[in-house]
């Protein structure tokens, strides 16, 4: 469905009374982008345009957006900075904590906390009610940063009170001169490329389809969108290299994009670091790649996405230590991809206790990646430490996901531990989807791997042959870095190092 259709529709049943909860379930999207569509689009046509000195009124009553919790800013959304760096962490807990800012040095109840979180939202009452459970847990959130736990006290039999400095923040107020038109503009983000910058913090390769299905809408909102051309390609790399898209499913769509955006004017800022990827990476160009591009394009490209596909650019084409220099100049500013790149960098050089402490420092930042977990597994179970491995896939919650191609990370992490019997399950899986179609399976360089720890000596042969033969993602992924190292001797390995040596590096 087009966006401009299921905008209309959301107007639609608006206007006939019905709930957001109600529009959101019947066309299978999200409140927040219900209530974006309604606030941008104004579809109640008798409400009077508010007067200027309205405007003024209502914004000086409006309870703060910002608060300062001693090193801390906490916006009303939930989100928590610590010198410009975003704290991740779940969602209630960000709900938890800007109830507390609001109500600063004040008794919450229990019943109190239950209302403001549930509402009359009776199915999550359950859930809701154990408070005891959610302070708990914002404290022990708390406790890894500089405010500590101590800041919410517990006054027995009654409730809670949070004892942090908080000072609002005063925003810049908006001049008395803009119209009432223009001031509605403000508010004019397109939508589904806002929920799908809600999802980039979580981390988890799962949340990638519904991201881009969202920044596909965004696009069809705004057909000029180049923004939004820009963030798809860089996600649609990352399907591939996490494996939940095969590169032959992804490979028209991406060039089909590429097309597009090189007929814009003016190309996105940093648009060029993802081509590079695109045409290092998916296109099996490596060698072009580096001699248009390598002499000049990493001093001119912006922190975060474009600068992380130029540095997997570099690291898959064997100059790790070129990407090394480039990640380490801004790592601090990233909260998404940027130690996972140092990682990879580190293991391409065969550095693995710095790797792993990348991997540490990034779950320092935020415990609840999935990406970070699994990588780590997979470094564990390279170095033989199957049981830390298999507790790593455990604390990552994909065992209790669907099928995925990133289950062939798992099936190598758990290969050689108790749950071997998992990993036959998941490789079984995979072999069967590649006798359908090779399209629908993602990362077969990935499962060719996992099929060598396992010991299947037939598979991995036929598996790490197809990821050469289809240009697969991974293939370089597996060239460039030592996880192949162990089974170096085998006629599998043997004969894909040469045709990688063939078909990629030269």
């Amino acid at each position: 469905m087009k966006s401009s259709a299921e905008i209309a529709r959301i107007i639609a049943y608006q206007q006939e009374g019905w709930s957001k909860r109600r529009i959101a379930a019947e066309l299978g999207i999200s409140r927040n982008t219900v209530t974006r569509i309604i606030n941008h689009h104004g579809t109640n046509p008798s409400r009077a345009e508010p007067s200027e000195e309205q405007i003024e009124t209502k914004s000086s009553q409006i309870t703060p957006a910002v608060w300062q919790i001693g090193p801390y800013q906490l916006n009303a959304n939930g989100g928590l900075t610590l010198a410009g760096i975003r704290v991740a962490m779940p969602s209630l807990q960000e709900r938890l904590l800007v109830l507390f800012a609001r109500n600063v040095n004040q008794l919450l109840t229990r019943q109190d906390i239950t209302a403001a979180l549930c509402g009359q939202n009776t199915r999550n009452q359950g859930v809701l009610h154990n408070v005891t459970l959610m302070v708990h847990r914002l404290r022990q959130e708390l406790a890894r940063g500089p405010l500590g736990q101590d800041v919410i006290k517990t006054i027995h039999g009654k409730g809670y009170i949070f004892v942090a400095p908080v000072q609002p923040m005063e925003l810049a107020k908006p001049s008395i001169l803009l119209s009432a038109k223009s001031w509605s503009m403000l508010d004019s983000n397109n939508p589904f490329h806002c929920e799908a910058h809600d999802l980039w913090p979580q981390r988890d390769p799962y949340k990638l389809s519904r991201q881009e299905l969202l920044l596909k809408k965004s696009i069809d909102h705004d057909p000029c969108f180049e923004q939004g051309y820009l963030e798809l390609c860089y996600l649609q790399l990352l399907q591939c290299f996490w494996g939940m898209r095969s590169s032959l499913d992804v490979r028209p769509d991406m060039q089909r994009q590429l097309l597009t955006v090189e007929q814009f004017p003016s190309k996105p800022k940093g648009w060029l670091g993802i081509k590079a990827e695109i045409q290092s990476l998916l296109l099996w160009q490596p060698h072009a790649t580096q001699r248009l591009y390598g002499a000049w394009l990493a001093d001119t490209l912006p922190g975060g996405m474009p600068r992380y596909s130029w540095s997997r650019h570099l690291i898959f084409s064997g100059r790790p230590q070129t990407a090394l220099r480039i990640l380490t100049q801004d790592i601090r500013d990233d909260l998404c991809q940027g130690w996972m790149n140092l990682a990879i960098a580190y293991c391409a050089l065969g550095d693995l206790p710095a790797a792993e402490e990348a991997l540490y420092q990034q779950l320092r930042v935020d415990t609840g990646m999935v990406c970070t977990r699994l990588f780590l597994a997979v470094l564990k179970a390279s170095q033989g430490k199957t049981k830390q491995a298999a507790r790593l896939i455990g604390d990552s919650g994909v065992l209790d996901r669907p099928f995925q191609g990133v289950q062939a990370l798992t099936a190598y992490a758990l290969a050689e531990g108790e749950m071997s019997r998992r990993s036959h399950e998941f490789l079984d899986q995979a072999l069967a989807l590649t006798k359908e179609a090779v399209a629908n399976v993602g990362a077969i360089g990935y499962w060719g791997l996992a099929a060598l720890a396992l010991g299947r000596q037939e598979e991995a042969l036929q598996l790490l042959k197809l990821s050469v033969n289809h240009r697969c993602y991974s293939a370089p992924v597996l060239f460039h870095t030592p996880f192949l190292k162990p089974h170096g001797n085998t006629l599998a390995v043997r004969l894909f190092m040469e045709s990688m040596r063939r078909g990629f590096a030269q």
